[in-house]
């Protein structure tokens, strides 16, 4: 099970995923993991997030990309696309039901899409769409983050043009991560919702993963009046998601056959060092979000946007001074907001 979220603004679609997967077994207790990999690419033009069962979904979407291989306009792929949905044979036992969130631009600007595998019908959607279980818990709690906020990211990117179109679903995962990593954590999984969020976006004329984002959430230890953060980076390469600690200096690869349905073609070894290769070579953060494990705190937060080398977090996890004193004062209560740092964007 999962959260996947697809959200709008300024002409681009956001599709938004966690990592936590669960599976049951006729023997065992439901089990479950930070380890899915649930959106890709489904043909050009066409990006895609699943909840459900990934098993049978897979299977439909790599059946779907072999069938969808040539030179054909956008037009023509989602033509193709619906053909083949149309002649599928979907399972129609309900441990095998699954939904795809789909957004498309084959009339231009994008547009979402729910393909429910019950019915085999692609339905167009407007405005916040969400599948997955995390819907019953968390979203009004989203629903009430677009509301404040619209108007706020429509101002920055098209009025003060502080923030290119791409970058408010950074500020969505922010908020989503401070849930499944903070003290909201064990109530999430219950609703089989965790790991960390992540996206790809789509606008008129492309699709993305998104550019590497790094992630510190933070907590006070009153008694010893000491801080306490944990950083995480996210980053793409290859078709799979990886995320370091760069303070433990770690690193996890997450793939799925589905996202890249041809990895296995490819030795993992040579594979790994490929993705290794292309993620230390990016910039060490597009976007750093600075928010908090504690309820009481959330809602006050920081940011940094740059590739230009001026890290609010440097490779090696240390936090520069601005953004310490930023913490020290939300948790003195001297503030909740600082204001967005942004040096000059090179993408």
């Amino acid at each position: 099970m999962t959260y996947i979220v697809g959200v709008s603004q300024s002409g681009t679609n956001a599709i938004i995923s966690d990592t936590h997967v669960t599976w049951w077994s006729a023997k065992t207790k439901a089990k479950s993991a930070n380890t899915g990999l649930k959106s890709g690419l489904l043909f050009p033009g066409c990006i895609y997030g699943v909840s459900g069962a990934s098993g049978e979904a897979r299977r439909f979407i790599i059946g779907c990309k072999q069938y969808l291989t040539g030179r054909y306009t956008l037009k023509q792929f989602w033509e193709r696309f619906l053909n083949y949905t149309e002649n599928y044979c979907f399972n129609k036992d309900r441990c095998s039901s699954f939904e795809i969130l789909l957004s498309s631009r084959n009339l231009g600007s994008p547009q979402f899409y729910i393909l429910c595998s019950t019915t085999g019908v692609i339905v167009p959607q407007k405005g916040l769409v969400t599948l997955g279980t995390g819907k019953y818990i968390l979203d009004s709690y989203l629903e009430r983050l677009v509301e404040q906020n619209v108007n706020i990211i429509d101002n920055m990117i098209n009025v003060e043009k502080k923030l290119p179109n791409f970058t408010f679903p950074y500020l969505y995962c922010m908020w989503l991560n401070e849930l499944t990593q903070g003290f909201e954590l064990a109530v999430l999984e219950k609703y089989h919702v965790g790991g960390v969020f992540h996206f790809l976006w789509q606008d008129y004329g492309q699709e993305q993963a998104q550019y590497p984002a790094v992630y510190v959430l933070s907590a006070a230890d009153t008694v010893n009046k000491e801080i306490h953060s944990w950083i995480y980076r996210i980053s793409y390469s290859q078709g799979a998601l990886v995320i370091d600690n760069p303070v433990t200096n770690s690193r996890e690869i997450i793939m799925d056959t589905a996202a890249r349905p041809n990895f296995k073609i490819l030795p993992w070894e040579d594979l790994k060092v490929k993705i290794n290769r292309e993620i230390d070579a990016q910039p060490f953060y597009y976007f750093c979000g600075f928010c908090f494990s504690d309820p009481k705190y959330q809602g006050g937060y920081g940011i940094s946007i740059t590739t230009e080398g001026k890290y609010a977090v440097d490779r090696n996890g240390v936090i520069a001074p601005k953004f310490k004193t930023f913490l020290a004062d939300v948790f003195s209560n001297k503030k909740h907001l600082l204001p967005t740092d942004i040096d000059r964007i090179n993408i």
